[in-house]
């Protein structure tokens, strides 16, 4: 891990520069909300973060800025306070923040605290769920029973996502007596205006702390699909839908 970290900010950092002018400065790393420029040393970052979630964030004008997500609570060195840019000094900082909060957020909902149930093939769907869809209708984990159901959990920032969208619509004629949901940890807002704009017209459960969980750090999408006794009869992961379509065939053709 502290090769890969090493590695990657020794790559990253010479893309970043101080700006020509004194308040407005580019940063180069963001940890817990702090932004700092390309001064702060690598060894020095490694020793205090630990083991974190590593992402690169791109504004418009193509500045790069390196993001640390740390998997435990991490106090940072005051000494690092002289490599810090002021908020409002950093340069493109409503664009940059917007990006960071985002793969925060999708962080948190991936990576929940304590032990996330197993999602096993031949089990049970683990636990509960009381979620809202972007109508704002409940939908809980008892309205699936006496239903096939497919599950594709995705959120704003995947384009693989985003591309399968009107293939996955196509389902619902394909297979009417299927009960298709997707499942995205964000506002009811944004998920609207990103199914209108890809025709994505399957049941958008919104807020979603719930599915979100499995997708872990195996990345987006992930397609789940439940059998009309409950029971998870194939988990697919990533944009090929093969095996997916495979199990729907197996479970309604008799």
């Amino acid at each position: 891990m502290k090769h890969l970290l090493t590695l990657t900010l020794l790559l990253l950092l010479p893309f970043a520069t101080l700006a020509q002018n004194d308040s407005v400065r580019i940063a180069s790393l963001c940890i817990d909300g702090h932004y700092y420029d390309n001064r702060l040393q690598t060894s020095d970052v490694m020793s205090a973060v630990g083991v974190c979630t590593m992402a690169i964030v791109k504004d418009s004008k193509g500045h790069r800025l390196f993001l640390l997500i740390p998997s435990d609570e991490v106090t940072l060195p005051d000494e690092w306070k002289q490599y810090e840019i002021a908020h409002d000094w950093v340069c493109n900082i409503a664009e940059l923040e917007t990006e960071v909060n985002l793969k925060c957020d999708m962080h948190k909902a991936t990576h929940p605290a304590g032990e996330v149930p197993v999602l096993v093939v031949g089990e049970l769907l683990p636990g509960h769920f009381k979620l809202k869809d972007i109508d704002g209708n409940t939908w809980t984990d008892a309205m699936l029973s006496n239903h096939i159901t497919v599950i594709n959990v995705w959120y704003s920032g995947c384009a693989p996502c985003r591309r399968e969208m009107p293939v996955l619509s196509t389902w619902k004629k394909k297979y009417p007596q299927v009960l298709f949901l997707s499942a995205n940890f964000q506002s009811a807002d944004i998920v609207r205006s990103i199914a209108e704009k890809h025709q994505f017209t399957w049941t958008h459960l919104v807020g979603d702390q719930y599915f979100t969980k499995w997708v872990g750090g195996q990345g987006y999408p992930l397609t789940i699909v439940v059998d009309a006794k409950g029971i998870v009869r194939c988990v697919t992961r990533g944009i090929d839908q093969t095996e997916t379509l495979a199990t729907l065939d197996r479970l309604i053709l008799p």
